[in-house]
Formats: C-alpha cells, structure tokens, sequence
C-alpha cells in the first residue's frame, strides 16, 4: 500500500511574519513616531534641567545680609527714638531729643519753589527707591550649581573653583602659553595667548577641552564658550 503524497503548501513568508518591509508605509510611520517620542524627551530633559537650574539659583542666590543690616538697625533706631519722644511726652517730661517746633518753623519759611529743595525731595526719592530695589531684585549669584540626580539636591561649585579648573583644561593643547577664564551666568570666556607655531584649529581644541571639562563637572545649564586667540608675532 502506497503513502499518500504530501500535500502540505508553503505559504508565502510574508502573509505570516510581523515584520514589514522597510519601504512600506507602515515602517515609515513607525520611524516617525520613533523620532516624534525621541524628540519630546529630550525637550522633557531639558525643561527639566532648566527648571532645576532656576530652582538651584533661586537657594544659591545671595541675599543681601549687609545691606539688610544696615537698613534693619536704622529703622530700629528710628523706632527707638519716637518710641522715646511719645512716652516722655505722656509723662509730661519730654526728651526734646529732636526739636519739632523748629524743625516746623524752619519749614514755614522754605521757598520750596526754588532749586535746594527740589534737589534734596529728588535726593530722596532716589534714595527711597534704591531701598525698594535692593529688597527686590535678587543679588549676584556666588556660585555655580551642579548637576546632581537627587531633584531635592543642591550641589555648588564657586566661580573661582570652576575658572580655575576650566583654565587648567584649556592649558593642556600645544601652543598655548597663558589662559584666563571669566564668566557670567550665561558665558564663559577663554582668552588664550598662543605661540606664534600654534595649530590653526588651537581655538576649536580649546573649546572642546573647556565643554568638555564643564561637562564633566556636572555644570548645570547651558553656557557659551567663546574663546578669543592671541597668537604671538614670530
């Protein structure tokens, strides 16, 4: 008796398999999804990193204890002082420590139609509005924050630590001589004096050397480094 013949088909691979041939729409669509998701997390890091660097400048900042002092112990003394003269008054026995009936005639006879006057309510009000100003705007920024993953950690570095240590990286090519760092809190600024045999790319060798020493110290937010070449005469 014979076997019967074998009459399982093949079907064609691409009815069965999941994968679909880089050309077709699909795979294409993919791609962009892929690229659209890529392209929102990295402006989700980087609105994070900016909202951690203004949080970590807002703890940094300074807040102006001196000025603040002084503010604070005049105001104290000027309290003291009509604290004095309305007590000694009840008590029918008055401190007289500012003559008020003086000062008041004084001010009868001012002309303050003319110039002194005028100066001195300009002078004042200028003073007055210079307090207001230093009790609102924030003061100058002391340190720089690093980047840490803990989001309730605020690491710092000093401006002078980080100058120095960016200085020492942009010592390192051939051809540089001297280097001296300054920065603000948008920029950094590499002046390099350069022999005269100096490589004609020593400024982008520089450049790299500094975002790279900055990166590796964890700098939070973005600075521009811009690097100004004097090559010396032959």
């Amino acid at each position: 008796m014979g076997e019967a013949p074998n009459t399982t088909r093949e079907e064609p691979a691409h009815r069965d398999s999941p994968d679909r041939p880089s050309g077709s729409p699909g795979a294409s669509e993919e791609a962009g999804t892929d690229r659209h998701r890529a392209a929102r997390e990295r402006r989700a890091q980087v609105r994070e990193r900016r909202a951690r660097r203004r949080r970590a400048r807002r703890m940094l900042r300074a807040r102006r204890a001196p000025s603040s002092a002084v503010i604070a112990l005049c105001l104290v003394a000027l309290g003291w002082l009509v604290a004095a003269e309305a007590i000694s008054a009840q008590a029918w026995v008055p401190f007289r420590l500012v003559p008020y009936e003086q000062l008041a005639l004084s001010a009868t006879e001012i002309d303050w139609g003319e110039g002194l006057p005028k100066i001195v309510g300009v002078v004042c009000l200028l003073t007055g509005l210079s307090v207001i100003a230093l009790a609102l705007l924030p003061g100058k920024l002391r340190l720089v924050p690093l980047d840490v993953a803990d989001p309730d950690l605020v690491v710092a570095v000093t401006r002078p630590g980080l100058r120095r240590a960016l200085a020492h990286a942009a010592a390192v090519p051939v051809g540089v001589e001297g280097v001296a760092v300054e920065m603000d809190d948008r920029r950094v600024e590499v002046a390099v004096i350069a022999t005269a045999d100096a490589p004609d790319d020593l400024a982008d060798r520089v450049r790299a050397l500094v975002s790279r020493e900055m990166t590796e110290i964890g700098v939070l937010g973005g600075y521009d480094v811009e690097v100004r070449l004097h090559r010396r005469q032959a």
